[in-house]
């Protein structure tokens, strides 16, 4: 309801559009502090600029934007304050999430099933290098090789997962899902798009993902080139193509490892998996 109340196209909602923008992109901006002062003091609507951190879950790079601006009256204060509870709860629920996924990858690592994670906190490490700069998912994201399903399905449910069925035609589905009572949920997947498949993309994936190990647990993840066209695939292929989290992620991908990219390959194998329209959409919307 709050939303309606600013007027479509106004002055006050464009400007708190824009900060929301910069503060988003403040690390690869190199935004200074009086940068974002000059843009609250041009008028700003700070609980709106709340509403629309949460909404597209970046709440953690607003507040860190913002938490060095000194509010100068109460509904200011009330926002800044709200960003940070957010952030302590966001914070709180990332330390949960990153002990299950270890204890699970601890488990496919142990019954010898390759695995990558997909998206969440290990993400945001790479990308970010903390745990607290990205608003995480509801669940848990896993990538492997579509002759071991059954392999992971097993483990999952001999730890405690239960299988929830999908309504999906067969030939399209793409995941598995898999819930535990109170534990993050699980989305088990053996391609990267629910497109329809391609065995050339998912078994150059596997060829180019790099083993890791963290803490003695090991795991595959994403090269820059492979990661790029997953990220692209998952924004314009899913429910969150006008989410700014997965955007950023997109932008803060290239601004960290652009220059490692070898552009003529990822053009090339985004036409062989089918993901060259996922590419450039992502990249225009960049």
């Amino acid at each position: 309801m709050y939303i309606l109340s600013l007027k479509r196209g106004s002055v006050l909602k464009s400007r708190t559009e824009e900060l929301l923008f910069a503060c988003a992109r403040a690390q690869g901006l190199g935004l200074r502090r009086d940068t974002v002062s000059s843009l609250i003091r041009r008028g700003v609507d700070l609980e709106y600029l709340r509403f629309l951190a949460v909404n597209h879950h970046v709440s953690s790079l607003v507040y860190n934007t913002l938490k060095f601006y000194k509010p100068s009256s109460d509904p200011e204060k009330r926002a800044i304050k709200g960003l940070r509870v957010s952030c302590l709860a966001l914070s709180a629920s990332n330390s949960f999430y990153k002990k299950a996924l270890m204890r699970i990858l601890a488990s496919f690592a142990e019954k010898d099933i390759p695995v990558i994670p997909l998206k969440g906190i290990l993400l945001s490490e790479y990308l970010y290098g903390n745990t607290q700069s990205r608003d995480q998912s509801v669940d848990i994201d896993l990538l492997v090789k579509e002759k071991t399903i059954e392999s992971a399905r097993s483990l999952l449910e001999d730890i405690g997962y239960a299988f929830k069925p999908a309504g999906e035609i067969e030939e399209y589905r793409w995941s598995y899902n898999f819930i535990k009572p109170g534990m993050p949920a699980i989305d088990l997947h053996w391609d990267i798009t629910m497109m329809v498949r391609g065995r050339k993309r998912i078994d150059s994936l596997w060829r180019q993902a790099q083993a890791a190990d963290l803490s003695g647990v090991k795991y595959y993840y994403f090269r820059p080139e492979e990661l790029l066209l997953y990220l692209s695939a998952h924004l314009v292929n899913s429910g969150v193509f006008r989410q700014l989290r997965h955007i950023r992620d997109i932008e803060r991908l290239i601004e960290k490892y652009g220059n490692e990219i070898d552009w003529n390959s990822v053009v090339r194998k985004a036409r062989e998996w089918r993901l060259s329209g996922s590419l450039y959409a992502a990249l225009a919307l960049i």
